[in-house]
């Protein structure tokens, strides 16, 4: 994903709650910012470069500011957050994150927008704080899961060598 990167900037320009019922955007345009969202409840069909994807509820979405898509919902509440990327080097698409846990991403996410529209001091810096939070448990839950995905490949040669060297 491309928080992966290790000199990631961002800067949160806001953080909105939106609901949406039968919605439809063809051909979205490129925007100046990213947007980071978790879908409360509904899910959601994307179109990106002929890929077809589907966000439910709970899932993380990144939509990068440099990407077209179309969109379509019959309902959905989601928090997006957007912001600048900085750093970005990396020509990323849209990406899917479905949480183990959700419950710990949502709520954080909810604090995060609870946060924001209360406007007190410090705001900006709390909630920036807990994005970089988010993406970096975000990274650990990717890494852990590679890591499991890479043991069971592992244990799958050894099997398929196994299989290949006794029988006949």
């Amino acid at each position: 994903m491309f928080f992966c990167d290790s000199e990631l900037v961002l800067e949160i320009l806001g953080i909105f709650k939106i609901k949406r019922d039968n919605y439809i955007v063809e051909n979205a345009v490129t925007r100046s910012y990213d947007t980071l969202s978790i879908r409360l409840c509904g899910r959601c069909e994307f179109v990106c470069k002929n890929t077809d994807m589907v966000v439910s509820e709970d899932d993380i979405l990144y939509i990068p500011s440099t990407i077209n898509y179309n969109q379509k919902t019959d309902g959905e509440e989601i928090i997006a957050i957007h912001f600048i990327n900085y750093n970005k080097k990396s020509k990323s698409g849209m990406e899917v994150f479905s949480p183990d846990n959700p419950l710990e991403f949502r709520s954080e996410i909810i604090r995060m927008y609870e946060i924001w529209n209360e406007k007190k001091t410090g705001y900006r810096q709390k909630c920036t704080s807990m994005l970089y939070n988010i993406l970096y448990k975000t990274a650990q839950k990717l890494e852990e899961r590679s890591f499991e995905t890479q043991e069971v490949n592992r244990i799958m040669n050894k099997a398929i060598n196994y299989i290949h060297q006794n029988y006949k």
